[in-house]
């Protein structure tokens, strides 16, 4: 069998091939991690939804001729085991692979795993392992970011890990040709919000400086939550103010950020999606609220001319369409309980075209 080689410089370049996540079964939501009935029987509608809801992108994208690869559930939760032995970690839930563009990437014909501060993710890569194997055997270089010590230190922030460990996400990056984008560790706010470590996005810069520029962004966290490139000479974002020089050329879709709209309850508690309180609130009350509110940047091109969204916005899309832009509105019932989207749950390996200079 001909293996294709990985191949992906820009967000938009039309797209061939991708890896999208997935989470664990509903059955592996058991009473030995979960032992009330109710919180667990919630988590187990959540994740029956999620994939539900994953499997219509993957038909779309499949019957436009896109091939799609999920990535493999190494852990076998009910036994606690995966390539070892879990026990032997310390970690209390090992992270499934629903969000593969935070731990790894394509970087031109270069494949890249990434290491992050949360212990739960530590072994993530490995769900994507078989997939980089067959690339690196197609040709592509394939590195990996040095591996950090995490003992006695797994809870630590990221800014306890600076200067001692490299940290840092696939998702703080966007392509552009010859061109990289990146969200910054320590952003002038003042606070330490990035997600990463000062050498973990020196690591980074090192390593492609050979065929890439950077260009920082001055905000901390996920890229692709405060900008998309849609297409050369379009991007959208959710704030102006994050676009930076060399970008504001180019046609601007501003795209209020619906997060802000949500009750103050629920953003201050949606990261304790393990907890049986919130889980119950959050399906009895919150899920109706998100359903209506969800629209943002964080969305993925299929090509220059077709664009998948999360949710559907009449305004947004009128603009896609002067811009000759085609939208796909997606549905995901659980962006908020997940807190990522569609460009989250891809990884995008193959799209045609090679490494153009779109600022020359």
């Amino acid at each position: 069998m001909t293996m294709n080689k990985a191949n992906s410089w820009t967000e938009f370049q039309p797209l061939k091939e991708v890896i999208l996540g997935k989470a664990y079964s509903s059955e592996d939501i058991t009473a030995e991690y979960f032992p009330d009935d109710e919180l667990r029987s919630g988590l187990k509608r959540i994740f029956d939804e999620t994939e539900e809801d994953v499997l219509k992108v993957k038909e779309f994208l499949e019957s436009i001729g896109v091939n799609v690869r999920r990535p493999n559930v190494v852990f076998d939760l009910q036994k606690k085991k995966g390539y070892c032995d879990l026990q032997k970690f310390d970690f209390a839930f090992p992270d499934h692979p629903l969000q593969p563009r935070d731990t790894a990437g394509v970087y031109g014909d270069t494949l890249i795993d990434f290491y992050t501060g949360n212990n739960g993710r530590f072994f993530s890569n490995w769900s994507t392992y078989d997939y980089f194997v067959e690339y690196y055997k197609a040709g592509n270089n394939w590195l990996s970011m040095p591996m950090p010590n995490f003992v006695g230190d797994t809870e630590k922030l990221y800014e306890a890990h600076d200067g001692q460990r490299l940290l840092y996400h696939s998702a703080n990056l966007l392509r552009c040709g010859r061109d990289i984008f990146y969200s910054l560790v320590h952003p002038s706010q003042g606070r330490h919000i990035g997600k990463g470590t000062d050498l973990g996005m020196e690591w980074i810069q090192r390593t492609l400086s050979d065929k890439f520029r950077f260009h920082a962004i001055d905000h901390g966290g996920h890229l692709d939550g405060k900008l998309a490139l849609l297409k050369p000479g379009v991007v959208a974002c959710w704030n102006k103010n994050v676009i930076p020089d060399v970008l504001k050329d180019w046609d601007i879709i501003e795209i209020p950020d619906t997060a802000f709209n949500l009750p103050e309850d629920f953003r201050n508690t949606r990261k304790k999606r393990w907890y049986k309180d919130f889980v119950s609130d959050y399906l009895t009350e919150w899920i109706g609220f998100c359903d209506e509110t969800v629209f943002d940047v964080n969305m993925f091109s299929v090509s220059e001319e077709l664009v998948i969204t999360n949710g559907y916005n009449k305004e947004i899309y009128k603009q896609f369409n002067k811009h000759n832009i085609e939208g796909w509105p997606w549905h995901f019932r659980h962006q908020h309980f997940w807190d990522g989207a569609v460009h989250c749950l891809t990884m995008d390996t193959i799209r045609e075209g090679g490494q153009e200079d779109y600022f020359s």
